[in-house]
């Protein structure tokens, strides 16, 4: 693997004709994403806390060496208390909105190295290499403002931390990536501050088999079928297991949206995402299927959706059995005060198994590029 690495590296240097001068003094930008989120559960049916708040960073940083060659960077400040984002041997939902960690704790983030990668591209194609987010679905990014539980139910089914290649096809109207990788349990799977410790390397979890067994197709576009601002995005995803007589883990994903400009500053969007995950954690007759339906609509600097996110979840195994069903109903309003800040209310409607709450929350954004 490691040498791999270095022969791309090195193949990738050629390419770009990279002076040293370029290379001591690179081009940087960043994108800054700070969320805050607080909510309140006006029913408490497991003597949890009601009230529940929580800070997230990203800082997502390009140092760019000529028209080619980059090396990317992101790193996520995240309540690790609250946030499951390693994979494990056992089922863990990537974020239980019910649970027993509910409260602020500053020091109870993590640090972590999500991306660390180089990358080459031209007019025609992208190639990065080293730890990724190859990424499963677009709902799991944290601005897409379609009611304030939509990325944290959508990165559930995501593909982040990965380390190995990816190349892109970059088309008129259209992308179409090719990714090939491993679960990163490196020592960049590790954490700072509340350390979440070391990623599990065991072979029977999806994604820890050899090195270039698991793989993804992505296929992204606009203007589908000549329709303008109809876009769309299918992928498929492998993730190999190699222990235990454990299956392949397979992913199917559908997505699209659709923008409609009603006036010159009042625009509305349907959209949806379903995504089916087959051989869940790699147990055979074991599937997870995952949907969200939302229409948003904007005016001027207001924002309002309603947006249905759907889960349902069998595993049928020997050690680990269980049916979970979750159906959440949110109703938002949101406020953007300026370039970077903007403001969402949700009143959650929460049906998760035999239990039936409500949730009034809020997320506050700063979102910048430097």
């Amino acid at each position: 693997m490691k040498k791999i690495i270095i022969q791309s590296l090195t193949l990738i240097i050629i390419a770009s004709n990279a002076n040293a001068k370029s290379l001591l003094s690179p081009e940087i930008s960043s994108n800054l994403l700070i969320l805050n989120h607080s909510d309140y559960i006006s029913k408490d049916h497991q003597k949890i806390k009601k009230f529940n708040s929580y800070f997230f960073a990203k800082s997502d940083t390009k140092f760019k060496f000529n028209n080619n060659m980059q090396l990317n960077t992101n790193i996520e400040f995240f309540p690790d208390a609250q946030f499951y984002s390693n994979i494990e041997q056992q089922y863990q939902p990537y974020h239980n909105i019910a649970n027993n960690n509910r409260e602020f704790n500053f020091f109870n983030n993590s640090l972590i190295v999500e991306e660390l990668n180089f990358q080459y591209s031209n007019e025609d194609l992208e190639f990065k290499i080293g730890k990724y987010n190859p990424n499963f679905g677009n709902l799991w990014y944290k601005n897409n403002r379609i009611g304030i539980y939509s990325s944290q139910f959508s990165e559930e089914y995501n593909v982040r931390e990965k380390i190995g290649a990816q190349i892109s096809a970059l088309l008129e109207n259209s992308k179409i990536t090719l990714s090939s990788f491993i679960n990163d349990t490196t020592l960049l799977s590790k954490s700072a501050i509340n350390k979440r410790g070391r990623a599990d390397d065991d072979k029977s979890i999806p994604g820890n088999a050899n090195f270039l067994s698991s793989y993804m197709i992505d296929i992204e576009g606009q203007n589908f079928l000549n329709i303008n601002n109809l876009f769309y995005n299918i992928a498929y995803r492998s993730s190999s297991a190699d222990a235990n007589g454990n299956k392949t883990e397979k992913g199917y994903l559908i997505s699209s949206q659709y923008i409609y400009n009603l006036t010159e500053n009042t625009t509305i969007k349907p959209l949806f995402e379903i995504a089916l995950i087959d051989n869940l954690h790699g147990y055979n007759k074991s599937d997870a299927l995952y949907k969200t339906f939302a229409i948003q609509a904007k005016y001027s600097s207001w924002t309002t959706s309603i947006t249905l996110n759907q889960k349902d979840i069998e595993i049928n195994n020997d050690n680990n059995k269980l049916k979970t069903n979750t159906d959440i109903i949110q109703f938002s309003l949101g406020y953007q005060i300026n370039k970077n800040f903007a403001i969402d209310f949700t009143r959650a409607r929460i049906d998760e198994n035999k239990y039936k709450y409500n949730i009034l929350g809020a997320n506050i954004i700063f979102d910048k590029k430097f």
